[in-house]
């Protein structure tokens, strides 16, 4: 995507810094986690150790405030996961729900 020709997904600043071709091999061989050591009940194993990190950092620094509102969203996605959601009636039919926060002073 980042070296697609199109100016609307072009972005110059990471295909003048990397070729597409070294960010796949380097995209490839990235592991955060041990596959041998995976729980395979966890459909999100490999993933985990990031998710866990950045929940840690995000309650860190993010100014905690006396009102929040809470919204769900959801990401479409139309590959195959145990974790994909199908929700009738929707816009969005399959995909992630994910949960969204908004702060007073965002508005």
């Amino acid at each position: 995507m980042f070296w697609e020709r199109e100016k609307d997904a072009h972005n110059s600043l990471v295909s003048d810094a990397i070729t597409r071709d070294k960010f796949e091999y380097i995209l490839s061989n990235f592991h955060i986690v041990d596959n041998a050591a995976l729980n395979q009940q966890d459909k999100f194993a490999k993933l985990r150790p990031l998710f866990e990190h950045l929940n840690k950092k995000f309650l860190e620094l993010a100014p905690h405030e006396q009102d929040h509102s809470v919204d769900e969203a959801m990401v479409p996605y139309y590959g195959r996961h145990g974790c994909k959601q199908y929700i009738h009636g929707k816009p969005i039919r399959y995909g992630y729900k994910l949960g969204a926060v908004l702060r007073p002073s965002w508005v």
